[in-house]
């Protein structure tokens, strides 16, 4: 059972950063992250060079502003079973993908 995560963002890198974190702590690991970038080319690059080691990170540049965009762009680009729609100034519990697969 695959997740793919995705997050559109504009205008935070430390509460993205805090949210991929969270992923990287996560105590099941087969997800993948997918973010919408809304935000000036290369504001993110040095996050997302950071987390792109690990976990499987994609990133899509969005020209325009809105969640509902960003998220209907990436929605095409899943390659999960299962998709989650966390914000980007969010951050999951340790458990939470595992918890998920045990209630599924």
């Amino acid at each position: 059972m695959k997740f793919s995560l995705l997050v559109a963002t504009v205008n935070r890198t430390a509460e993205l950063g805090c949210l991929f974190a969270s992923l990287e702590e996560q105590t099941r690991g087969n997800f993948e992250v997918l973010v919408a970038d809304q935000n000036p080319p290369d504001l993110l690059r040095p996050l997302f060079r950071k987390f792109e080691v690990a976990f499987p990170l994609r990133i899509f540049p969005v020209p325009n502003w809105g969640v509902s965009r960003g998220r209907n762009i990436l929605l095409p680009h899943i390659t999960g079973e299962y998709v989650a729609f966390p914000d980007d100034d969010c951050w999951y519990m340790p458990g939470t993908l595992r918890s998920a697969v045990e209630i599924f």
